[in-house]
């Protein structure tokens, strides 16, 4: 049975669902994934801040969010290999230049 089932995906019973159903089942699993993601994220800036708030007495203090850009610029050029500028004008411009 289980060779069966792997052969064909078309005999998953999620597949047999109505397409609605399926929808529903996708946008609750993307809303479900995304709260959380918010509130993790939401929680490490709260800690974070309270991390960094005993050096707010420092001069030096205000190079840290140059640090910080600094630090995520060489990772995305060198790590992930990509500039910056994905957003919308870059799109844009790929759409009306290629099509």
């Amino acid at each position: 049975m289980k060779t069966q089932l792997w052969r064909s995906p078309a005999t998953w019973l999620i597949f047999r669902l109505d397409d609605r159903l399926l929808l529903i089942l996708i946008a609750a699993i993307v809303g479900v994934c995304s709260g959380l993601a918010a509130v993790i994220l939401n929680r490490s800036i709260i800690a974070m801040f309270d991390w960094l708030h005993q050096f707010q007495h420092y001069t030096w203090a205000i190079f840290l969010p140059a640090a910080g850009a600094a630090l995520s610029s060489i990772y995305l050029e060198k790590v992930m290999k990509e500039g910056a500028g994905h957003g919308v004008p870059e799109v844009i411009y790929s759409v009306s230049r290629e099509g």
